[in-house]
């Protein structure tokens, strides 16, 4: 894990880059327990746990079938999962 991967860089002198996560959910149907899936809560209980492992930077595709659809999808993300990452 990240752990690993700190005590590698510092083991050869080098400092840690950004860590990076990209996640795409795989469709309409996501398998329950999947990573950033389910309430607003579970969700954020991921993205906080990404964080306390080392993430620097989460980028999150989401898929729709319309820019009206993503606009909704992404909206109810910031309003509903984004403060309780905090």
């Amino acid at each position: 894990g990240l752990a690993g991967y700190g005590g590698g860089c510092a083991g050869s002198g080098r400092p840690p880059g950004t860590v990076n996560l990209r996640h795409m959910p795989g469709g309409r149907t996501v398998p329950e327990g999947s990573p950033l899936s389910g309430s607003a809560e579970r969700q954020a209980d991921d993205i906080r746990t990404y964080a306390q492992a080392g993430l620097d930077e989460l980028m999150l595709s989401l898929p729709a079938r319309s820019p009206e659809e993503l606009l909704d999808k992404m909206g109810s993300f910031i309003t509903d999962v984004v403060p309780r990452t905090r």
